[in-house]
């Protein structure tokens, strides 16, 4: 089990309060499930993008042009690491 505590956190600070990126968009996000119990990684994809969208992170999921999802080690608890990149 990987201890997410030791991972860098990085909040979303290169954004003024209230602006959302524009523009076409690429996503990553790493998932690290709780434990090693066999999971399809693609249920995990639109509830990523649709809670980044309600976060306020971008308009809209149509932005998203590059999208990759990779599966990592197990952490306790379970966790997301989501980057976005693009226009703002």
């Amino acid at each position: 089990h990987r201890d997410l505590h030791s991972f860098p956190t990085r909040r979303s600070s290169d954004l003024d309060a209230g602006q959302r990126m524009s523009g076409r968009l690429a996503v990553r996000i790493e998932l690290f499930p709780p434990d090693k119990r066999q999971r399809d990684i693609d249920n995990s994809i639109k509830a990523t993008l649709d809670a980044l969208v309600a976060a306020g992170v971008f308009e809209d999921d149509s932005q998203v042009d590059h999208l990759e999802v990779v599966r990592a080690d197990v952490a306790k608890g379970g966790a997301a690491i989501v980057t976005v990149t693009g226009e703002r």
